[in-house]
């Protein structure tokens, strides 16, 4: 049977030509990395799911060279950023250049950040900074002030559709037939302008035969994506109450409510799995904790109250 899954990896760009939108900022880009004044550092911001790392890791493909990749959501003290600016002594023997990502920028503490500035503001001439964020106003203005900042954008439905077109014909091998145009425009319509999301949900229903069918199929997966979104931002310490309380008008019933919960708690599992520090650990396990039972009940409340639960403390 054929698999789609992980088709947002399977077509993850591998040229600055394969980019989907971001025209203006792939240009500019691009002039960036062919002048002959060497840019240290790149600052990379702007919606989940829309580019940000990809086009990091771009940079990193033109500039040749080692790549070290530092997701700071679950590396984020300062012994973790330490331990990358000790790599910085010596350059690379086999390749002269190293480029090093980082990730989930936001989730650095101020003492990692501190930490960096001066490899950052003199970087060796072998090294190229790239940091991503959904959360640009958790960057130190010291910084932002030595990065070339470039801002990523939600797609529109058209781009998104044509995304959606080009995939589904080299993973089907077909035209579009049936309802299967109807069912591409449900997906760029029900993707938040992500392509990432776009192309994570067309694998569930790119074997689908009505548009109905695929309605059901996303419903779950729209929620799913939303509790990991909401994850993010609470480890980030970027959630609102106005925030949290949109996804909860987007939820209707317990099944999607619990999907949400499941989102959170997936991602959540992750960086725990992937955290060495003990500090860090306990943060994470005291926001997992009121998303980690099954809700009991329908309606929205579960949610509200596990949601306020996270962000305020429990009085219990």
């Amino acid at each position: 049977m054929e698999s789609t899954t992980g088709l947002h990896l399977k077509y993850r760009p591998q040229t600055f030509a394969e980019m989907f939108g971001q025209e203006a900022t792939v240009a500019s880009l691009e002039r960036s990395l062919s002048s002959s004044t060497r840019t240290p550092a790149y600052l990379f911001h702007g919606p989940a799911g829309c580019g940000k790392t990809t086009l990091a890791r771009l940079v990193a493909s033109h500039r040749g060279g080692d790549v070290l990749e530092v997701d700071a959501a679950t590396h984020s003290g300062i012994d973790a950023m330490r331990d990358v600016t000790e790599a910085l002594q010596y350059a690379p023997l086999a390749s002269g250049h190293r480029t090093i990502i980082v990730d989930e920028a936001h989730g650095l503490s101020a003492a990692a950040w501190q930490s960096l500035l001066k490899s950052v503001e003199e970087p060796p001439s072998f090294v190229t900074w790239c940091f991503c964020t959904t959360v640009v106003g958790k960057v130190p203005d010291t910084i932002r002030s030595r990065c070339v900042e470039y801002e990523v954008h939600k797609l529109g439905p058209n781009t998104l559709y044509d995304l959606l077109c080009s995939v589904y014909a080299t993973e089907r091998g077909e035209d579009l037939v049936g309802e299967a145009e109807s069912v591409l425009w449900l997906v760029a319509n029900q993707s938040d302008g992500s392509p990432r999301r776009a192309l994570t949900n067309l694998a569930k229903v790119i074997h689908t035969i009505t548009t109905d069918e695929a309605k059901e199929l996303l419903s779950n997966a729209d929620a799913d994506a939303e509790g990991i979104e909401l994850a993010k931002m609470l480890l980030a310490g970027s959630l609102t109450w106005a925030k949290a309380m949109e996804v909860v008008t987007k939820v209707k019933g317990k099944e999607s409510a619990d999907s949400v919960r499941l989102g959170i708690c997936g991602y959540f599992a992750a960086v725990l799995r992937k955290t060495k520090d003990g500090d860090r650990a306990c943060a994470v396990l005291q926001l997992l904790e009121p998303f980690a039972d099954p809700f009991p009940y329908g309606g929205d409340y579960p949610l509200i109250r596990a949601l306020g639960r996270a962000l305020y403390g429990s009085k219990e």
